[in-house]
């Protein structure tokens, strides 16, 4: 049973049985196959351990110590899955679409991952998580599938539980860097979309946070303090052309939303 992870941590097959509101779901990613098969030597290279810290700051922050079963939807080479059962959540999983992708992750000895599509395993693990993760995710989803996938996980959720993303911003005048950086991205959202899907789809509490430079030596501190300063013209200029406050623009952006309790 796929709905029991610890027994089968690298299970090369998941049954396919995609619940009827979610019969598209399968198809999200038939379009580009030969692009995820070879996504690591096309596009993603290896995962750089320089990206543990800004991982650690996007994600691992928001998550609650008490959380215990995680799923990281779209896990790569499970870097974040790494972080997070080092971090003190050995429960954590991630799902892959990409052998080369999960085969890279195993050979760095990252555990519990697990080839599938993402949608098969959150069917199949209906109120069981505490927290799902989405790393860059997203927006690899056409818009009929993204609203599909914020059904599916808030079923997959417990009362309580938190449903946590990274994507590309589109209210950033600078988003094209990463939305246009990859050809198999297909959704591209803004804080104002991220609200109107997560509330259509029965969850509470939608939060935004910007994804700044983060300091490690004097390089990274100049970045950051250079940003402020670009930061605060952009924040400017589009208040005067829109009349309107805009407190994200960094290129991605960090959204936390939950279900309800009970």
């Amino acid at each position: 049973m796929v709905a029991s992870f610890r027994i089968m941590p690298n299970s090369e097959n998941l049954p396919k049985q995609a619940a009827p509101h979610l019969t598209e779901a399968p198809s999200a990613f038939s379009e580009f196959p030969s692009l995820y098969k070879n996504y690591a030597s096309t596009h993603a290279g290896v995962a750089n351990p320089d990206a543990d810290r800004v991982l650690t700051r996007d994600f691992l922050r928001h998550i609650p110590r008490s959380a215990q079963r995680i799923l990281d939807l779209g896990c790569g080479q499970g870097q974040l899955v790494r972080l997070c059962q080092t971090a003190g959540f050995p429960d954590t999983y991630g799902v892959d679409i990409s052998p080369e992708q999960l085969k890279l992750g195993r050979t760095a000895n990252v555990s519990n991952l697990i080839l599938g599509d993402a949608f098969d395993v959150l069917t199949d693990m209906t109120g069981q998580l505490d927290v799902v993760l989405a790393c860059d995710f997203v927006e690899h989803l056409p818009r009929d599938a993204v609203l599909a996938l914020f059904a599916a996980v808030v079923t997959a959720l417990r009362p309580g539980g938190m449903f946590i993303g990274r994507t590309p911003n589109g209210n950033s005048p600078f988003h094209g860097f990463y939305y246009h950086g990859d050809l198999t991205h297909r959704s591209l959202l803004t804080p104002r979309s991220l609200h109107q899907v997560a509330s259509n789809s029965g969850f509470s509490h939608p939060q935004v946070f910007p994804c700044p430079p983060v300091p490690h030596g004097p390089t990274s501190l100049a970045r950051v303090v250079a940003w402020q300063f670009c930061e605060a013209v952009i924040k400017v200029a589009m208040r005067i052309e829109t009349g309107l406050a805009t407190d994200v623009i960094t290129q991605n952006l960090v959204f936390t939303v939950s279900r309800p309790c009970e």
